[in-house]
């Protein structure tokens, strides 16, 4: 079967580019707060337009009360390197990235919280500061270091409390959760691992973001007060949404073409979940089986950059990805910032 042909949705001339070394991911955990929230709780006025349940498919979230997105990410990071008996002095670097914000730490990077959370005494830290799509660039620059022979052992995780950072008037509120995930990357056996990347980008002057504005802070409140909240824009709703549905199948096909692969030659897709609607139709354009596409919007809802490692982690943990499994990424955020990988299963 050929690819079904996006050229005119690529948004820059980057090629997808494949690996020269077999770097792979070797150990993963999650931290999900036990705070579960229902779509029944929020005191929130859903428009009689909007059917909800069926366009979004989110009916509850995970809520991270008391928590920031380095101690998230610090407990993610800390059931990785326990879950797979990692020894966090072979850690060479600890990357972070997270689209919360924490207005009483804006610096320093979390990623030296998780370094010294977890014990990795040996490491360097750095953030990646990507919007919603900071993951796969973070993994990006872990293989990169790794293939240049910098370092050989490098912690990716991404920690969320995004539910801190919602305007509770908006009902777009109910797609957000919180949650972390981690990973760590190194050389692993031949034919396994990272096969190839691919990301493009585009600036556009009104999009999401973080930004001071005056709203509802709680999912029980009804003073508003003015902080940091996520932000979108009516008319950047409008006008990404069909572009969006277009821009992930049109970076995974180039990720997939360079490794001379269709897309029926996947075994699994996992996407930076937003909504259902959204997810269907990356299904749809892709011409592919949804019954190969894993996520847990239903009970964890969007957790922008850590939806990917927590799926990932899900996925692995009920015995859905095998070692060897050909799995397809792809995720977008930070205004058009597009990202795609495609793996093979390596635990």
């Amino acid at each position: 079967m050929a690819n079904p042909n996006f050229k005119e949705f690529l948004l820059s001339g980057a090629k997808a580019k494949t690996l020269s070394q077999p770097i792979g991911i070797t150990a993963i955990g999650v931290y999900m707060p036990e705070k579960n929230i229902s779509n029944a709780e929020f005191n929130i006025d859903i428009p009689a337009e909007v059917n909800f349940d069926q366009a979004f498919g989110i009916f509850n979230r995970r809520v991270g009360e008391g928590e920031t997105p380095g101690t998230m990410a610090t407990k993610a990071a800390l059931d990785a390197v326990q879950r797979f008996n990692v020894d966090p002095a072979t850690i060479d670097l600890v990357i972070a990235t997270h689209a919360s914000k924490n207005t009483e730490r804006l610096c320093p990077p979390i990623a030296s919280q998780v370094q010294t959370g977890i014990g990795a005494v040996n490491a360097g830290a750095f953030n990646v500061d990507c919007g919603y799509n900071g993951f796969l660039p973070s993994v990006f620059s872990a293989i990169a270091f790794i293939q240049a022979g910098i370092y050989n052992k490098v912690l990716v995780v991404a920690g969320e409390t995004l539910m801190d950072n919602v305007n509770f008037c908006d009902f777009k509120a109910l797609t957000i959760g919180d949650g972390a995930g981690a990973v760590i990357l190194e050389k692993v056996e031949d034919g396994l691992g990272f096969q190839s990347f691919h990301h493009m980008s585009c600036e556009k002057e009104e999009a999401a973001g973080i930004k001071i504005k005056n709203g509802n802070p709680s999912y029980t409140a009804t003073q508003s007060s003015v902080k940091a909240y996520q932000y979108v824009t009516p008319e950047s709703l409008q006008r990404d949404v069909p572009f969006l549905q277009r821009f992930i199948p049109a970076s995974i096909v180039e990720s997939l073409e360079v490794l001379n692969l269709d897309v029926n030659g996947v075994d699994h897709y996992i996407f930076g979940q937003q909504f259902a609607g959204l997810t269907m139709s990356w299904i749809h354009n892709l011409g592919i089986d949804g019954a190969r596409v894993f996520d847990t919007l239903k009970d964890y809802a969007a957790m922008k950059t850590a939806s990917i490692p927590v799926n990932l982690f899900e996925a692995h943990k009920r015995g859905i990805l095998k070692k060897g499994d050909v799995i397809a990424l792809g995720d977008q955020g930070a205004n058009w910032y597009i990202s795609s990988a495609i793996l093979r299963w390596s635990i």
